[in-house]
């Protein structure tokens, strides 16, 4: 199986006054491929960005092209929405993503909140029918497309642990949705700013990339949170992991301990850069760096930077 999808809307505007107003076009057409599709055998489970933990968009299987056709397709405005989250994720049953639904107030106290209202959904993987819904108040204008794994739909929630009287409630969290049934597991806060990026789930940790404190965020599985780890400004970075190490690329490519949040080791580029990683199988790490349109390979074993190559990326 894999799942189709289409151009992202304009980025959010943090002014709720001049919050955008189109609906955007997204949809997710799901394709299976070959009489055995209903077993979800043919291909893996598309379970967060790029596909797994090391982010390399690769799920091993074979499909015949003759065989794909489109068995269901679902938009915005079927859904009720007013946009969906570009990143779509399944497991064996379902097909899972995150939209936005509508602006709100919050009165706290004497103090009024903006509230971005969206909502985790879990479609059928064969019929793409509605199973459950479930909603989640943004209070930092994000929230991410979701991530999937040990039985939870993980989604990340915007909020704000800087600004003057910001309480816990407020903060980014770390939402845990129940695969089966759409109940909430847990919602843990942690420091930081805005939610663009997607958890990434490797066994029974998870890691968050923590906004404008340029950081990453360790958990359980279960929502209990490990550590809150700063990183160079101005980069941020999605984490990749593998059974040793979360890595993440602002301005040093930077290995954490997944139980502490200590950094193992550390390369440092040529120049001054970031972005996302991809972790290759010849020990290796690979990311097109942020501003510089350029493609870089760091040697993990070596902890240098191999090459670089510029272009037009």
């Amino acid at each position: 199986m894999s799942v189709r999808q289409f151009p992202a809307c304009p980025r959010v505007i943090r002014d709720p006054t001049t919050w955008f107003g189109c609906v955007c076009a997204l949809a997710i057409a799901t394709l299976l491929a070959g009489a055995d599709s209903s077993s979800a055998g043919v291909l893996g489970s598309w379970t967060q960005y790029q596909g797994n933990a090391a982010h390399t968009a690769y799920i091993p299987g074979t499909v015949k092209p003759a065989d794909i056709a489109p068995i269901w397709s679902v938009s915005s405005n079927s859904l009720g929405m007013s946009h969906l989250n570009v990143g779509a994720v399944t497991d064996a049953n379902h097909v899972y993503l995150t939209a936005y639904s509508h602006f709100s107030y919050e009165t706290r106290g004497s103090s009024t909140d903006f509230v971005w209202n969206y909502k985790a959904i879990a479609l059928d993987r064969l019929s793409g029918q509605e199973m459950w819904t479930r909603q989640l108040k943004s209070y930092d204008s994000t929230t991410s497309a979701p991530s999937i794994g040990n039985g939870k739909v993980y989604v990340h929630v915007g909020g704000e642990s800087s600004v003057v009287g910001a309480v816990p409630s407020r903060y980014p969290q770390l939402v845990g949705v129940d695969a089966a049934s759409g109940a909430v597991s847990f919602s843990t806060p942690h420091l930081g700013r805005t939610a663009n990026s997607p958890p990434t789930v490797h066994n029974d940790r998870v890691y968050v990339e923590t906004g404008e404190i340029n950081g990453v965020s360790g958990f359980t599985s279960n929502g209990h949170k490990l550590w809150d780890r700063g990183l160079s400004w101005p980069y941020r970075s999605i984490a990749a992991a593998d059974d040793q190490y979360v890595y993440t690329y602002s301005t040093k490519v930077n290995a954490i301990v997944p139980n502490s949040g200590a950094t193992a080791f550390s390369i440092t580029p040529q120049d001054n850069s970031g972005g996302n990683l991809v972790l290759g199988d010849l020990n290796d790490a690979i990311a097109v760096a942020e501003t510089h349109d350029e493609v870089k390979s760091f040697d993990l074993e070596g902890r240098v930077e191999r090459w670089s190559r510029y272009g037009d990326y």
